[in-house]
């Protein structure tokens, strides 16, 4: 098999699209309702990749969570991020 077969599946192209909206300051759930709804809508258009930007869910410890801080300070934070779902 070569290469080109490799990449997406043999594909020639993948529609992607680029989420470029504000998230709700501070409010995690609005937040990831709008990233379903954005999401949502791309993929109507055709998008079969939709990307937002790294820290784009508010609230992300972004700021802080480094050597200057403990794990276990954040540990809540982890949780309620890696429990939301669309």
């Amino acid at each position: 098999m070569s290469t080109r077969n490799k990449i997406f599946s043999g594909r020639e192209s993948v529609k992607v699209a680029v989420v470029q909206t504000a998230p709700v300051f501070m409010d995690l759930h609005r937040s990831v309702d709008n990233a379903c709804t954005k999401i949502t809508e791309a993929a109507a258009q055709g998008a079969e990749l939709v990307v937002l930007a790294e820290t784009w869910l508010t609230g992300y410890p972004y700021w802080d969570e480094g050597w200057n801080s403990r794990a276990e300070d954040w540990a809540s934070v982890r949780k309620i991020f890696s429990t939301t779902r669309c």
